[in-house]
Order: C-alpha cells, then sequence, then structure tokens
C-alpha cells in the first residue's frame, strides 16, 4: 500500500505510515476479521495487489490472475473487470481476468470434481435470499447478534419495525436497489469521461466495491475491511465533491450503526 500512495505522491514518514497501519488494523471490520480468522485478509491483500499491478505496474496479465485467484476464493472481486470500461490502464482486463478465471475453474473441476462446484453455487445463490418472514433479530432484538451489515438486512429490520407487510418490504428493498443501481451507473459512466486517470482509476474501484457491498443481501460486518485502500486513497489524495464525500462518509458510517439498528424497538 506504501508504494501505491507513493505513485500518487502521497509522501508520509515511517511514523505516520504507522499510524495509517493502526488506524487500518483499529477499523473494526478489519480487526473483527482478525479475530474471527475469516479469510477476508487475504482478500484485501488481493485487490491491493491487483490495484498496485493493474494501475502502477501496468503489468495486466499479472493483475488479471491475481484478481481470478481472489474471485475464485470469493466471487465478488470479479466485479473490478468493469473497470475494463472506466480506466484506459484497465483495458483488456475484463478478457484477460475471465480467460485465467476459466483456466483456473477447469483446473479446480479436475481437482475436486464438479458436485462440490455446484454445491457451493447452490450456497451462494441460498445466502442471497431474502426470507418472506420476520427476522429472528426483529421478534428478538435483546437475544440477538447479527452480523449481517448489508443495506437489505437493515432496511428490512427497519421496515419490520414500523410494521410494514413483509411483501412490501421485499418489493420496497428491491425498488430501492434498482435505483441505487441506476445511481451508480450513471456516476461511473460520468467518471468515464473524468478529465485525468487518477480520478477514474480511484473513484472507479471505489465505486464497484461500494456497488457490490450496496446491492448483496449478505454483507457481513467484516466485509467492510474491502473498504481499506479505497478510504486511504481518498483520504489522502484529493478533495472530493459533495457525492464522493457523501458516498465515503456513508460507507463507513453505515458498517459503524448497523449493530444497533437490530436492537431498536
Amino acid at each position: 500500500m506504501s508504494k501505491i500512495l507513493q505513485y500518487y505522491n502521497i509522501l508520509l514518514s515511517k511514523t505516520e505510515l504507522l499510524f495509517v497501519f493502526v488506524a487500518i488494523f483499529l477499523f473494526y471490520p478489519v480487526s473483527t476479521s482478525f479475530t474471527a480468522g475469516q479469510i477476508n485478509i487475504l482478500i484485501i491483500f488481493l485487490i491491493t495487489l491487483f490495484y498496485y499491478y493493474i494501475f502502477i505496474k501496468k503489468e495486466k496479465k499479472v493483475a488479471s490472475v491475481i484478481l481470478s485467484i481472489a474471485t475464485m476464493i470469493k466471487v465478488w472481486p470479479l466485479v473490478l473487470v468493469f473497470l475494463d470500461f472506466i480506466s484506459p490502464k484497465a483495458k483488456g482486463v475484463l478478457v484477460k481476468s475471465c480467460a485465467s478465471l476459466g483456466m483456473l475453474t477447469f483446473v479446480f473441476l479436475a481437482i475436486f470434481g464438479f458436485p462440490l462446484h455446484v454445491e457451493f453455487l447452490d450456497t451462494l445463490f441460498a445466502f442471497q435470499n431474502i426470507p418472506l418472514q420476520m427476522p429472528e433479530e426483529v421478534l428478538h432484538p435483546s437475544d440477538a447478534l447479527d452480523t449481517n451489515a448489508s443495506l437489505s438486512n437493515m432496511l428490512f429490520k427497519l421496515l419490520s419495525l414500523f410494521g410494514v407487510n413483509d411483501l412490501y418490504a421485499i418489493l420496497i428493498l428491491y425498488g430501492l436497489k434498482i435505483i441505487l443501481i441506476f445511481i451508480m451507473l450513471n456516476y461511473l459512466y460520468h467518471l468515464y469521461f473524468s478529465k485525468t486517470d487518477e480520478i477514474k482509476e480511484i473513484c472507479g474501484f471505489t465505486s464497484l466495491i461500494i456497488l457490490i457491498l450496496m446491492i448483496s443481501n449478505i454483507t457481513w460486518i467484516y466485509y467492510g475491511s474491502f473498504l481499506v485502500l479505497p478510504i486511504v486513497l481518498l483520504m489522502f489524495r484529493y478533495k472530493l465533491n459533495m457525492i464522493e464525500r457523501s458516498l465515503l462518509v456513508l460507507s463507513i458510517t453505515f458498517f459503524s450503526i448497523q449493530q444497533y439498528v437490530i436492537t431498536l424497538k
């Protein structure tokens, strides 16, 4: 990460870098990932390495392999292939990453077999379903311990607390998701015509991660750790406009308050 900061002329002393890394470790999603032994720490490393190779080293093949490995482990990093349409430096990463991912898939199919992969996909889609019933955290808030920090989960609980019918709650949630997706796509479209590659790189990378976290029905608290590099770059590199500042604040605040929503009654 220090080399990425240096590339953008963010020259910090050893003491300042130490404070940055301590702050990263104390960021609740990151510290939770460590204490829970989550593999997300590896994903943070891989997507940071991907950023380094795609934008700083400009080695697309290496970056594509790294992104493919991250995708095989966690699936969601695949969304970063859409940097292909945002930044000129990432041009071709979509094809290269898909080719690399295809090769890795064949290797893992040969090693672990087809049934295991089918079971994995079934589990993945099952986790993204929203049940048409009152969440357990709403029925028994005092006994609840929920680490699902997804926008869907939090809003569904809020709507349930206000007595909104479950079916209507689902319709409202998906309606809001569609609106959010269109807003983000519109932002990315305008980002494509930004004047500098730097803005495209940092904001494109950040926006795609925020987008996948927003639309997912299951987003554990420690998934907020994926925002570490974007937060550091946005804080140090340049002044944000109102929309970008709001996205950053909401992203950080969201992972701070969601746990308290389930205790409202």
